[in-house]
């Protein structure tokens, strides 16, 4: 027999979801054994937001959808942070839960979850954590689910909520196999596309112009290393889009935003530089909003979401909607000259810096991260918010798009020590880099322990809240208490049944290191640094009121 349930799991399975992740409920219990019962693998976290971020990451590293399957009640509210984060960085996340009750006139039921509710968390709004959901009563919806999946799959929208009563979910079904054939979703090609292509290479035909790329230049890397050699463009990226142009290269210009390293600074170029954007939203922790200065310079910005970037640029921004991987393709295929590299990568090494009695000194353990994990064995980096995020950003550099991940839009704690589940579900060895105070507040060390993946937690533990203590001890302003008692993090990762290393002198973090790495399984690695050295926020704290 056929239930709603399988029925739907068989669907994701259509298209091409692989994965699912989240925290099992009675009300959710039937979709819960299907998944368990299909092709689809499993994961059983430990939070519903930790499964939530998870899935965000193991679609964006393998551009397939991820579902989530959590109960009503607090299950589902437990997973909305995640899930707006997810539907800002254009993860492909299908959430499966339940309703308990159709009107909030009928008897309460335990963790009651209404499709009022459901619509009220759901919108155009970015703030809202669905872009599209609906509740499934009747075996016509299947066509529906599919509409909507071809949807989330042609990039259209992004998280997508799909609820059913328990009774539902057990409810039999005779599959209508006239359903079952996935259409084919292409995009409309833009007729002005042949204009804009013309437009942008007559631009960059003058050498006066700067490319801020985003992630959403990612799947063009190799057209935008093409296009800046060809025109001897400099290049300078959000932290979102570390290596979607190589850092290493002379016409690298750097990372903007929060923890930036513009090395060719495009405040002091003139106001006759111009700037092309491409594929970013240029909002606060990627740009510091530098650019609602440049009421005189010439900004042009290639986008397919125009709405979401006007209000991040000055008046005389030209915004252009069309498909960036289309435009940058026309525009490689438009370049006469043979296409061969004109440059070689820079050498590239983080210095140490001196520890004090206080602890390790955070550059030193970035330039670790960079000799051993990064260039010699290859490591995904993944980092959560904070002063860590600042660290990585600026000292750490990547040549290849899609191994340096962080989310900015929310710019959620905990993000990271749970999002390298996904990362790391895929057999890609990744690096959690994280502050004591997120790997407290939640992590999933314990679900990587389940399944054996190849991870690594490298804690940045000063025991405080510091980005807190650090951002607002201005001016001698006296900051309330952002201390956290110390904690051991290497037998909290053992107690957690990964292994535990301990690095309390600068000398033992590359043996940390390279051990942690052998033995590719979990692994949580205690780092204490000295938190009395600044952080390189930047522009960041001139964005918050005094």
């Amino acid at each position: 027999m056929t239930t709603f349930a399988t029925h739907i799991v068989q669907v994701l399975e259509d298209f091409g979801c692989t994965k699912a992740f989240g925290v099992s409920g009675g009300y959710v219990f039937p979709l819960w054994h299907s998944l368990e019962s299909s092709e689809i693998q499993v994961y059983h976290c430990r939070s519903e937001g930790g499964a939530t971020f998870s899935a965000m990451e193991h679609s964006l590293h393998t551009d397939t959808p991820a579902a989530v399957f959590v109960t009503s009640g607090p299950g589902l509210t437990n997973a909305l942070t995640a899930l707006r984060s997810a539907r800002a960085d254009g993860a492909k996340v299908i959430l499966l839960s339940a309703i308990t009750t159709e009107t909030e006139q009928d008897p309460t039921q335990m963790q009651e979850t209404s499709p009022s509710f459901v619509k009220a968390v759901t919108g155009e709004s970015p703030q809202l954590p669905f872009s599209r959901s609906f509740v499934m009563r009747n075996h016509h919806d299947f066509k529906k689910l599919r509409n909507e999946l071809e949807t989330l799959c042609s990039g259209k929208s992004n998280t997508l909520g799909v609820f059913l009563s328990q009774k539902t979910q057990l409810s039999s079904i005779t599959v209508d196999k006239n359903l079952c054939q996935n259409r084919i979703v292409s995009s409309p090609s833009d007729p002005n596309l042949p204009h804009w292509i013309q437009m942008i290479r007559s631009k960059l035909q003058q050498r006066k112009f700067v490319i801020w790329a985003g992630y959403g230049a990612k799947r063009s890397a190799n057209h935008l290393l093409e296009l800046a050699e060809a025109y001897e463009t400099p290049v300078m990226t959000t932290p979102r889009a570390k290596g979607v142009f190589p850092e290493a290269h002379p016409l690298s210009w750097g990372c903007t935003g929060i923890g930036g390293n513009i090395e060719g600074d495009v405040q002091d170029a003139g106001s006759d530089w111009g700037v092309i954007v491409l594929g970013s939203r240029l909002e606060d922790m990627s740009s510091s909003l530098i650019q609602l200065g440049w009421n005189e310079r010439e900004i042009i910005a290639v986008t397919n979401e125009p709405q979401r970037i006007k209000r991040n640029l000055p008046s005389n921004a030209l915004i252009i909607e069309t498909d960036i991987v289309a435009l940058l393709s026309g525009l490689a295929g438009a370049v006469n000259a043979p296409k061969l590299p004109k440059f070689s990568l820079k050498p590239y090494s983080v210095l140490r810096e001196k520890a004090s009695s206080d602890g390790i000194h955070p550059v030193s353990v970035m330039s670790a991260v960079q000799k051993i994990a990064v260039d010699k064995h290859g490591y995904s980096v993944i980092a959560d918010i904070g002063n860590t995020l600042c660290w990585t950003t600026r000292y750490l550099k990547f040549n290849i798009p899609g191994v340096f991940r962080v989310s900015t839009h929310d710019a959620t704690m905990t993000h990271a020590a749970c999002g390298a589940v996904g990362i790391g579900s895929n057999n890609t060895p990744v690096i959690a880099i994280v502050g004591d105070g997120a790997m407290i507040m939640q992590n999933e060390v314990s679900t990587a322990v389940q399944h054996q993946l190849p991870i690594i937690w490298l804690v940045m533990n000063d025991s405080r809240y510091n980005m807190c203590e650090q951002g607002f001890n201005i001016d001698g302003a006296k900051v309330p208490d952002c201390s956290i008692p110390l904690v051991d993090f290497a037998k909290y990762g053992a107690a957690l049944g990964a292994r535990g290393l301990s690095v309390e002198v600068d000398e033992d973090i590359d043996e940390a290191l390279h051990r942690a790495i052998s033995w590719k399984s979990p692994t949580v690695i205690d780092v204490r640094i000295d938190g009395r050295i600044p952080a390189p926020l930047g522009s960041r704290l001139k964005a918050l009121p005094s």
